[in-house]
């Protein structure tokens, strides 16, 4: 396989994004994205981790140092405050193992797993905070899960690492497919958690992909297999996935394996199993309100009182609505002509 000479972001990669996110860290201050199923969430992640191409100086300039981004992925939560705390603790681990580690405290000996820890994490914390002056910047990566089933004292206890003189150099990045208070309803957290109140008025829709970052992605991954397809390929897979990330994978990787020339591709792409997989995924993600609204207007059924569900699909790019429904992908409308309870 060949090395891409075609970076996998530019500059301007999800660019009103990562602007909000660096407001936001300057500030010390946390915020959530919601968006469906396989929007390129990872590559923002990894964007903030990494920085493969050197960009994070544009968004913080020469403090770009000071700012780390330890990624915590919810899918590997085992349920537990403990497992949540180790995950955390790694997580730490892996953005600052070139600098200088606190000393272990020896009083942590006499408490329980779960207690020593947290309070490793929270000495870890203060260090990096407080000692070293580095703004920490949690990624809470796929925590639908954690939110819906975690212990109300155990999200509470990641409002209290901010304690201590944390407040304005520790916050949280949460991404999550559905809204966190609907995420949250047995606690309840609206009103009720200082945990989401952190982030509770900054909550934003994360969209596809708009056409520069497919195109950008597209001309990528062509590259990096020997360009086996024309640019006028690249713009009809951009046309048939509508920015969303996980598509434009799966539908290339078809595409040159395939060749659908000749006939529909929409519908050949359509009935090829990982496509189905992938809107299956994409609709499933969706909160139970979502889904039932979505099938409603997949069939012309939707009416008045589907309006607030439908601007939330909207801000999330899955539809716009005109004349007629119109769908992020002709293949995601495709997969909903044909869906099966």
């Amino acid at each position: 396989m060949e090395q891409s000479i075609t970076p996998r972001y530019q500059l301007t990669y999800r660019q009103a994004e990562l602007r909000l996110i660096a407001d936001n860290a300057t500030q010390g201050q946390s915020l959530c994205f919601v968006g469906i199923a396989g929007t390129g969430k990872s590559n923002i992640t990894n964007f903030l981790h990494s920085d493969p191409y050197g960009y994070k100086s544009h968004y913080f300039g020469e403090q770009r140092a000071r700012y780390l981004f330890p990624v915590v992925d919810g899918n590997t939560w085992d349920q537990t405050p403990v497992g949540l705390w180790k995950i955390m603790l790694a997580a730490l681990s892996d953005v600052t193992r070139q600098l200088v580690q606190p000393e272990p405290d020896s009083k942590l000996l006499q408490f329980s797993e779960e207690q020593k820890l947290f309070s490793d994490l929270k000495v870890h914390v203060d260090w990096f905070c407080q000692q070293l002056d580095k703004r920490l910047i949690f990624i809470l990566d796929d925590f639908d899960k954690v939110i819906a089933v975690g212990p109300l004292a155990m999200l509470e206890q990641l409002n209290a690492l901010r304690s201590g003189g944390n407040r304005g150099k520790l916050s949280y990045l949460l991404f999550s497919k559905k809204l966190p208070h609907v995420l949250g309803r047995a606690h309840p957290l609206k009103g009720n958690a200082k945990f989401y109140d952190l982030f509770g008025s900054h909550i934003y829709a994360l969209g596809l992909y708009n056409h520069e970052d497919a195109r950008q992605m597209l001309l990528h991954v062509n590259e990096l297999v020997g360009k086996p397809l024309s640019t006028r390929e690249l713009t009809q897979i951009e046309s048939l996935t509508g920015g969303h990330a996980r598509l434009i994978r799966l539908v290339f990787e078809l595409w040159r394996t395939a060749r659908p020339i000749e006939g529909d591709p929409i519908l050949f792409l359509s009935s090829q199993s990982d496509v189905q997989d992938e809107c299956r995924r994409i609709l499933h993600g969706l909160h139970d309100d979502e889904q039932a609204v979505v099938l409603r207007m997949a069939h012309g059924q939707h009416s008045v009182a589907d309006r607030a569900v439908i601007d939330h699909l909207i801000r999330r790019g899955l539809v716009s609505e005109g004349d007629k429904v119109e769908w992020f992908s002709p293949l995601f409308g495709e997969f909903l002509r044909t869906y099966k309870t």
